[in-house]
């Protein structure tokens, strides 16, 4: 246990102390990625979560929003449209089904 936190306030401090042009271009490339990862595993989490116990129509409505969203994001790049798309979806889900 004591290992882990070690480990982990290395990793932590690494990042305060050593300035970002500092580090290995591979890593700089990595950190980039890090906050799509980051987005995608939170909304994957959540669409399990809500789809979980729903009917299939429900968990398909749920799906199916999202890949339009994407889809959406892909094409235009805009966020709020993005954001527009899962909020039609989520009425849908509440209100209709």
């Amino acid at each position: 246990m004591v290992l882990l936190a070690l480990a982990c306030w290395l990793m932590r401090s690494l990042f305060v102390l050593v300035p970002a042009d500092r580090l290995p271009a591979r890593l700089q490339h990595a950190l980039a990625q890090l906050a799509p990862a980051v987005l995608a595993a939170l909304v994957v989490a959540e669409l399990a979560g809500s789809a979980e116990g729903a009917s299939p129509t429900t968990g398909l409505v749920l799906v199916g929003s999202m890949v339009l969203a994407a889809v959406v994001v892909r094409r235009t790049g805009s966020l709020g449209l993005a954001i527009l798309t899962g909020l039609a979806g989520a009425l849908v889900v509440d209100v209709l089904l």
